[in-house]
């Protein structure tokens, strides 16, 4: 049994945290052997997806066992994982009042103040428990990731280094190191790894150690055998990650239910001063990029993914997906002061980082889904819709591995099958709503970045700052799996990559040639 480990959760980037079984279970310090393994099993099916299982099994044994800190530690971390990070640091900080010293409930800490974006208080945390257990790995690699938002390239690495140092079978730190730019692993350490890949038993770890190989071999230009390795890492998460698809089947409910007449029916509520700009469009398309570049203006603030918008949306009809007939139904007849109060919940939340700026970008990019709805809601919304290559798009996502969501990226046909399933609504919304959605190309702002910035700022009625031309100075965390490229000159290294691999891409390629989806 593995003692004072972390628990860590993943988060919508494809920076990694270290999750994995052995793990979780080494994370409790029980109180009695018998809670010890009621507390190891919740949290194991928790992991294993039987979640309403899970949080009825620990109401319970928190009721039953009221003042355990191991029973409050472990509704903590489902708290945590279920992305409730006020009430999971309320609870973190009761523990730490009784356990001020405990190194894993600092590490804890420090992960729930990170989703908060309290990032020099997650630091904090994070140095407090490497001076309370100073062999502990984990809250080196927390640290690292930090680094990486703000940018400091060494210090990240640095602290990546140093959680493998103390633990050399650390994959979540491997593959972190592996994605870093300038650094590149030696051939001691791809043999390490390649060695440790067939050594480990968890799927994720073997998941991970298999993309950390990839972007080792890539950075050799090795591309034939980089990419076996990308689709077995891929593979892996697949097999043990089965979720049903369901964007196909929403855009053709979409279509046929939201139309002209539906369109023409909603209400609009009321506008508000400060304008948001919903960047929508397919995950690793250069969005990034183009929201510093935006949030480099002086009266524009970018806000990053957020969710507040799915949550609204998901808070007037829970089934959208699964019942979205239903869910156009439920919005056409929703009460006015409801929805005036869901909108109002939104801009809350986003104008917690915005000061005295007229507009606001949210790069939550799935907000493509629900765009008919939105300009409902916000009548003064802003969209731009960043498109790029497909074969560059879908490449760019079946190479990373995102630690939460996008499960349709791990396999070449269902990923295929998404981006057509997104062309089309995209495509709907634009006939429905004509002139409202501002579309620019990745590889436009590549070939000309000044020409298409001062088009798309003169959509937003802004005038062309120098400070947008020179947006790596800008010293905005950035949390994607872009948060490398953001800091350097455009280049347009990335364009075409996906010729690397024509053969093994083929099948992708075919999918979208019958779909009528030029390739170029």
């Amino acid at each position: 049994m593995l003692k004072n480990q972390t628990i860590i959760v993943m988060q919508n980037s494809s920076v990694n945290t270290s999750i994995n079984t052995a793990q979780v279970k080494g994370a409790l310090t029980l109180q009695t052997s018998s809670l010890k393994q009621k507390c190891q099993a919740i949290l194991e099916n928790y992991l294993q997806g039987k979640k309403v299982q899970a949080r009825q099994e620990a109401a319970a044994i928190c009721k039953k066992n009221p003042g355990s800190l191991i029973t409050l530690h472990l509704m903590t971390v489902i708290l945590y994982k279920d992305g409730r990070y006020r009430e999971a640091y309320r609870e973190v900080k009761k523990i730490l009042r009784k356990t001020p010293d405990d190194a894993s409930r600092l590490n804890l800490c420090g992960l729930i103040q990170r989703h908060m974006m309290l990032f020099d208080d997650a630091i904090a945390s994070y140095q407090k428990a490497i001076r309370h257990k100073p062999d502990f790995a984990d809250p080196y690699n927390n640290l690292g990731i930090i680094y990486r938002y703000y940018g400091d390239k060494e210090k990240a690495i640095r602290n990546f280094r140093k959680a493998l140092d103390l633990n050399p079978r650390f994959a979540s730190a491997r593959y972190n190191l592996a994605c870093m730019k300038g650094y590149k692993f030696s051939q001691d350490e791809i043999r390490l790894v390649e060695r440790q890949r067939q050594e480990f038993k968890l799927p994720e770890d073997k998941a991970r150690l298999n993309f950390a190989l990839y972007n080792a071999y890539i950075k050799n230009n090795e591309y034939n055998r980089a990419f076996a390795y990308l689709e077995e890492g891929n593979k892996i998460i697949h097999n043990n990650n089965k979720v049903a698809h369901a964007l196909p089947a929403y855009t053709k409910e979409i279509i046929k239910g939201f139309d002209e007449n539906y369109a023409a029916s909603m209400q609009k509520l009321a506008a508000s001063a400060e304008i948001p700009v919903f960047i929508v469009g397919m995950p690793r398309s250069g969005s990034s990029l183009l929201e510093q570049i935006l949030s480099s203006h002086s009266n524009v603030v970018g806000i990053g993914e957020s969710r507040a918008m799915p949550k609204l949306i998901h808070t007037i009809y829970r089934k959208i997906e699964d019942d979205t007939p239903g869910f156009l139904r439920t919005f056409a007849e929703a009460d006015r002061k409801q929805l005036e109060n869901h909108v109002e919940e939104y801009e809350k939340k986003a104008l917690q980082y915005v000061k005295t700026e007229s507009f606001y970008t949210d790069k939550m990019l799935n907000n493509f889904k629900y765009i008919g709805f939105i300009q409902g809601l916000m009548p003064q919304a802003k969209f731009i819709h960043i498109k790029r290559n497909p074969m560059d798009t879908c490449l760019s996502c079946f190479e990373k591995k995102f630690t939460n969501g996008h499960e349709y990226t791990y396999d070449l046909q269902t990923l295929a099958d998404h981006f057509i399933a997104y062309r089309d609504l995209m495509a709907h919304w634009t006939r429905l709503f004509p002139g409202l959605i501002y579309e620019i190309n990745y590889e436009d702002i590549v070939s000309d970045t000044k020409a298409q910035i001062k088009e798309c700022l003169a959509y937003l009625g802004l005038r062309m700052q120098k400070s947008c031309l020179e947006y790596y100075k800008n010293k905005r965390h950035v949390y994607t799996a872009s948060t490398d490229q953001v800091r350097e000159k455009i280049n347009a290294d990335s364009i075409g990559k996906w010729r690397r691999y024509e053969t093994e891409l083929a099948p992708l390629q075919e999918r979208f040639t019958r779909a009528g989806i030029e390739i170029v």
